[in-house]
């Protein structure tokens, strides 16, 4: 099983947490907060910009049922910076696919900002994550024969900048991370660090 602890640092308490954990496995806790004191992002005190109650998810097979997240309760103020750690298995990778609405739980309830993401439609999930989410995949999910360029201000485009200002901010942002000269090289043909 995996167990999300109480973990205090300074004042501050942990994202996710469980009443015991036997196994003394951690999952999740609160690094801190960058820009340190109790600023929350313009949210008032008290309220999360991200919270989960009674967040379940289980995976069902013909033969079987497996609990994955069972439970949980978690809270996430703005500007929080989090670490998300356990053993493989325990459920990392499926509390980010809900927290960014690429799935829904089975029971319990996700909420960004005071609005349940499970109630959202496909079409409005999608418009939460192209505002809202991040994601940073262990596989690249770059478009292999595209160029670098273009595999950066594709998301800029999508979320409605224009495609030459898209152009202008991904030649800006490829030259601030040192691959200005890959530019127009295929994704492909970068190593696994350029990309």
């Amino acid at each position: 099983p995996c167990y999300l602890l109480g973990l205090h640092v300074g004042n501050r308490k942990c994202v996710l947490r469980r009443p015991s954990a036997p196994d003394g496995n951690w999952v999740s806790h609160r690094l801190c907060n960058p820009n340190g004191g109790s600023e929350h992002g313009g949210l008032a005190t008290g309220s999360f910009m991200i919270e989960g109650r009674s967040v379940t998810k289980t995976y069902s097979s013909a033969q079987n049922s497996r609990p994955v997240l069972d439970n949980a309760d978690f809270s996430i103020q703005a500007k929080d910076f989090i670490a998300l750690v356990g053993r493989s298995g325990c459920g990392k990778t499926t509390l980010l696919n809900l927290i960014g609405a690429l799935d829904v739980p089975t029971c319990g309830s996700i909420l960004f900002e005071g609005t349940s993401l499970e109630g959202m439609s496909d079409e409005e999930r999608s418009h939460f994550r192209n505002r809202h989410v991040g994601f940073i995949f262990q596989s690249f999910m770059l478009l292999p024969q595209r160029s670098a360029c273009d595999n950066v201000l594709l998301p800029l485009v999508l979320a409605g900048a224009s495609l030459s200002n898209a152009r202008k901010r991904a030649l800006e942002a490829l030259e601030e991370v040192g691959l200005a000269h890959f530019a127009h090289a295929p994704a492909a043909k970068l190593s696994g660090g350029q990309q």
